[in-house]
């Protein structure tokens, strides 16, 4: 893109009539530059034509500028035939300032697409220049530049991604949490280790167990608590987690829930014709808690009993027994079932148990297990 530069002072005289559809003006001197505006007839309100020549010669009728028809009659005025001695003036129209916005938006965009070498003279580097006065334009393979991640954890919302080398930033809600990560499974999956991870724990609820309607109208035994912590190397890439489902309302015992093989909480019994279930508590074979073993038995025999890991259903009329970690007991006929601080509570009678772990109460079904996988990254 050229920019057209006015000849100041130019003001010369038409010497051969110029038609309608001429290309070639002949005047009685050349303008100086190869390409620009002239303005014909000026004082010629009716006539004045502005014209761009895009060339210029001579033969034997004298110089001339050549002017396509595309050229003719712009800036609003329209192509007419001019006579002889008809005055032509190189004055600065509206085109010349066109012509330098175009020129304008050109650089402005040359400068945002050309981004190999040089755009206008500006090399485009990759890293800082040693000398502060040369000019940069920095490239996207400059490691100074964010990546996608470490933008978003700029950004915040929640979404802080994974903590490893090549991201460094981390958001103020991932430094809230402690640099922990939890993950809660209420339904089977699959957990899957992510790179940065240090350890975790893992917290894993037994479905509760149902209740049933016989003589004793036994309410189902709240669902086991177990939970260990494990370093990263002791876990595979992937666990798989099952969560187990909630007995019946038939007196259906509540189903196991797993974390890989390495950890188990027992579905609680579910109520019988004679009795409320037994709690899934840490006296079953396998589970694992972070307490003194005299304290795992509690809760795990008994109608009504409270416990630490799990409580045991109601029979007769008595509620179900609460339970601090596990899943309560659920109540059994006109009675209320039990309480849990950190798990779920039983149902009260007819009514179903509360994941993680609840005891269903009378005829109703248990609470389904639960997972809580917490990450801990350096």
């Amino acid at each position: 893109m050229s920019i057209s530069i006015p000849q100041n002072f130019y003001q010369e005289k038409i010497t051969l009539a110029v038609s309608v559809g001429a290309t070639d003006i002949y005047v009685s001197a050349a303008p100086i530059s190869d390409t620009g505006f002239l303005v014909l007839s000026p004082a010629n309100a009716s006539k004045r034509e502005i014209v761009k020549f895009t060339a210029k010669g001579s033969d034997g009728s004298g110089p001339f500028v050549t002017v396509t028809l595309a050229n003719r009659g712009l800036g609003g005025t329209t192509e007419q035939a001019h006579s002889v001695d008809e005055p032509v003036f190189m004055n600065v129209t509206a085109q010349h300032f066109q012509e330098i916005n175009d020129a304008i938006e050109q650089i402005n965009t040359a400068g945002a697409l050309d981004a190999s070498t040089t755009t206008k003279g500006i090399a485009r580097l990759s890293v800082a220049p040693v000398d502060p006065a040369v000019p940069i334009a920095v490239g996207d393979n400059d490691p100074r530049v964010l990546t996608a991640d470490q933008k978003a954890a700029i950004a915040g919302g929640g979404n802080f991604g994974t903590p490893d080398i090549d991201n460094k930033f981390i958001t103020q809600d991932f430094l809230s949490a402690g640099l922990t990560k939890k993950e809660i499974f209420n339904a089977s999956g699959t957990w899957t280790k992510d790179a940065g991870l240090v350890r975790v724990k893992v917290q894993v609820w037994g479905a509760g167990g149902g209740g049933r309607n016989f003589p004793n109208d036994g309410g189902g035994g709240g669902g086991g608590y177990s939970e260990k912590m494990f370093e990263a190397s002791e876990l595979g890439g992937t666990e798989t987690v099952t969560i187990g489902a909630g007995g019946t309302n038939t007196g259906g015992n509540g189903g196991n829930t797993t974390f890989g093989s390495l950890l188990t909480g027992y579905g609680g019994e579910g109520g019988s014709s004679t009795r409320g279930g037994s709690s899934g508590g840490p006296t079953k074979a396998g589970s694992d808690v972070s307490v003194d073993s005299l304290l795992n038995a509690l809760g795990s025999t008994g109608r009504g009993k409270d416990g630490i890991y799990g409580a045991s259903g109601g029979e007769g009329t008595s509620p179900g027994g609460d339970s601090v970690w596990g899943g309560a007991g659920g109540g059994s006929t006109g009675s209320t079932g039990g309480i849990s601080l950190h798990g779920g509570n039983g149902g009260d009678d007819a009514s179903p148990g509360i994941q993680p772990g609840g005891g269903g109460g009378r005829v109703a079904v248990g609470g389904a297990g639960q997972v809580i996988v917490t990450e801990y990254y350096a």
